[in-house]
């Protein structure tokens, strides 16, 4: 996995919706219908397809590899956790600024109506 390109998922490389629950038929299936696509022999982008074909073969090697499939896997649902972890913190501060700008009105309504009743007593003076 070290091998791999970073921020690129191996399953999506091969078009595999289901990720991890992909099969290793399936995977064998994309991998073989890819590279009939894009084998630097039969692309039509001759520029990019060598790097495309050998990201595809890096892919293909991880997914085939059970020890490697198994760090991907452990890899991706950690990342996905800590995702679901940052989208609920994302709820709570959005929660705490809603209640610390509520505070700020009570506040800021507390002190006009005490300058309103000092303004009252500098003019009874």
């Amino acid at each position: 996995m070290d091998q791999f390109v970073e921020g690129k998922n191996p399953y999506t490389i091969l078009g595999l919706d289901k990720g991890a629950q992909s099969t290793l038929d399936e995977i064998k299936k994309a991998y073989r219908r890819l590279a009939l696509i894009k084998h630097p022999d039969k692309a039509k982008n001759k520029e990019t397809a060598a790097q495309e074909f050998d990201e595809l073969k890096k892919a293909y090697a991880i997914l085939t590899d059970k020890s490697a499939r198994g760090a991907l896997d452990d890899c991706l649902d950690v990342q996905s956790r800590r995702e679901e972890r940052l989208a609920q913190q994302d709820a709570k501060r959005q929660k705490m600024r809603q209640d610390l700008e509520r505070r700020e009105k009570q506040g800021a309504a507390a002190k006009s109506e005490e300058e309103q009743a000092r303004a009252r007593l500098k003019v009874g003076c």
